[in-house]
C-alpha cells in the first residue's frame, strides 16, 4: 500500500529541528565574520611606529630622567645604593639621610611635571594597544617593558614616602597609578607582558601589606585601595 504524501514517515527527523540548528550556525559564523573584520579595521587603522598614550610617558619620563643619568655620582654616595638614585630603595638600611633627600627631590620633580597627570589618564583607560612598529617583537618591548618597570618602581617609592607622610591621598593615587602599570602590560598578548604584569602587581601587594603592617593606612583609605 502506498503512503500517504501528506503524512511524515515517522522515521524522518524532523523538519523544524534542522532548520533551528542552520540558523544557530549561520548565526555563529555571521558573530566570526564581524569580529574577525572588526578586528582587522582596528589592525589596519594603526599606523606603524604611532605612539600611544602609554609610550607618549614612557618618553616623557625618560626626558625627567635623563638629567640625573647625566649627572656624576656624588662622593661619599651609599655604596650599596645605585646612581642615578632610585627612589624605590629608600626603604633599605643604606639610604641615610642625604639619599633620602636625594630621592625625594627627584619625586618632588617627578610631581611638578605633567608625568603624573599622564599616569591619571592611563589609569583612567580601558583600552591599551601596542603600537605596531617593524622590527622584531623582542626588540619592540624591551624598551617599552623596561621602562614600564621603571615607572612602576617610581610608583612604589611615592608610596613609600606618602605612607611616611601620612598623605593617604598620594598613597591612593601612587598605588592606583602602580596597578594601571601592571594592567597594561597584562592586557598584552606575549608571555613577557604577563611576566612584567605580574611582577609589577607584587610590587602594589607588598607595599600596601607594608603599609597595613605599619598601621599607615586609615579604614577609608583601605576602603578606596578596594
Amino acid at each position: 500500500m502506498a503512503s500517504d504524501p501528506l503524512v511524515p514517515s515517522p522515521t524522518a527527523a524532523p523538519a523544524r529541528s534542522t532548520f533551528r540548528l542552520r540558523n544557530i550556525l549561520w548565526t555563529v559564523a555571521l558573530v566570526l565574520v564581524v569580529a574577525v573584520g572588526a578586528w582587522i579595521y582596528v589592525v589596519a587603522g594603526l599606523v606603524p611606529g604611532q605612539a600611544g598614550k602609554f609610550v607618549e610617558v614612557t618618553k616623557l619620563y625618560t626626558s625627567l630622567h635623563e638629567p640625573d643619568v647625566a649627572r656624576a655620582k656624588p662622593a661619599g654616595w651609599p655604596a650599596g645604593l645605585k646612581w642615578p638614585p632610585a627612589p624605590d630603595e629608600a626603604g633599605k638600611a643604606e639610604a641615610d639621610e642625604r639619599a633620602t633627600l636625594e630621592f625625594r627631590a627627584v619625586l618632588k620633580r617627578y610631581g611638578d611635571s605633567a608625568l603624573y597627570g599622564r599616569l591619571d589618564e592611563l589609569a583612567a583607560a580601558k583600552r591599551f594597544v601596542r603600537p605596531i612598529t617593524k622590527g622584531k617583537l623582542l626588540s619592540n618591548q624591551r624598551p617599552e617593558l623596561t621602562l614600564g618597570m621603571e615607572l612602576a618602581r617610581v610608583c612604589k617609592a611615592r608610596m613609600y614616602f606618602a605612607a611616611i607622610d601620612k598623605d593617604e591621598k598620594e598613597y591612593v593615587r601612587a598605588a592606583t597609578h602602580l596597578v594601571a602599570l601592571g594592567e597594561i602590560c597584562k592586557k598584552q598578548y606575549s608571555l613577557v607582558d604577563q611576566v612584567f604584569g605580574t611582577v609589577i602587581d607584587g610590587f602594589a601587594a607588598r607595599s600596601i601589606r607594608e603599609a597595613l603592617r605599619d598601621g599607615a593606612l586609615s579604614s577609608r583609605t583601605c576602603g578606596e585601595l578596594m
